[in-house]
C-alpha cells in the first residue's frame, strides 16, 4: 500500500472509533434517563405499598433493582468506551500527537524538520503502525460499546416490566385509600 491508501485506511479506522464513542455516549444518556425513571418510580411504589406487602411489591423491587444494575453497568461500559486510550506500548510515531509532544515538546522547529525529513518508506511504516494501533483501539471500543448498548436495552426492558407491578400497587393503593373515605360518609339518607 502506498502512503495515500494507508492514510485513507487510517482515516476509516478513526471514523469507526468516533462511531463507537458516539454510540457509547447515546447509551450513557439513555442509562441516565432510565436510572432517573426507576429512581422516581420506586419510591412512589414503596409509598403506595405501605398499606400492604404483596407479590407485586416484590416484583417491583426485583425488576427495579435489576434495571438499575443494568443501567449502572451499561453506564460504566459507556464511560470506559469514551475514555481515551493513549498508551498502548506502540512504537513512537510522528503521526500521533502524544508521541510528537514526547519527542519534541515545544520545539516546533525540530518537529517540523523531522516531519519534513521523513521519506516515503518511513511515512508508510508510521502510517501502517498507526492503522494497527487505531484498529486495536477500535476493537476495544467496539466490544465495550456493544456491552453498553445491550445492557442499556436490558435496563429498558426491565424498566418497562416494572410498570405492571407499579400499576397494580397504585390501583390497590387507590382502592384501599377510597374505602375508609366511603365508610366515613355513611349510608345515604332516605328522602
Amino acid at each position: 500500500m502506498n502512503a495515500d491508501q494507508l492514510s485513507k485506511l487510517l482515516e476509516s479506522t478513526q471514523g469507526h472509533i468516533r462511531a463507537f464513542d458516539t454510540k457509547a455516549q447515546i447509551a450513557l444518556g439513555l442509562d441516565s434517563l432510565l436510572a432517573g425513571l426507576v429512581g422516581t418510580e420506586l419510591p412512589k411504589g414503596l409509598d403506595l405499598a405501605t398499606w400492604h406487602f404483596s407479590g407485586a411489591l416484590i416484583v417491583l423491587l426485583v425488576f427495579s433493582t435489576l434495571s438499575l444494575t443494568a443501567a449502572v453497568t451499561s453506564a460504566l461500559c459507556a464511560i470506559f468506551t469514551v475514555v481515551p486510550r493513549l498508551h498502548l506500548n506502540q512504537p513512537k510515531s510522528h503521526f500521533f500527537f502524544c508521541h510528537l509532544v514526547e519527542l519534541y515538546g515545544r520545539n516546533y522547529r525540530g518537529a517540523a524538520d523531522a516531519l519534513i525529513a521523513l521519506d516515503e518508506n518511513q511515512i508508510q511504516h508510521e502510517l501502517a503502525t498507526q492503522v494497527q494501533t487505531n484498529a486495536v483501539i477500535a476493537n476495544v471500543k467496539a466490544a465495550r460499546s456493544k456491552y453498553a448498548l445491550r445492557l442499556m436495552t436490558a435496563s429498558l426492558v426491565l424498566y418497562i416490566m416494572t410498570i405492571i407491578p407499579f400499576c397494580i400497587i397504585a390501583y390497590r393503593g387507590n382502592q384501599f385509600g377510597k374505602a375508609p373515605a366511603a365508610a366515613a360518609v355513611g349510608p345515604a339518607e332516605p328522602k
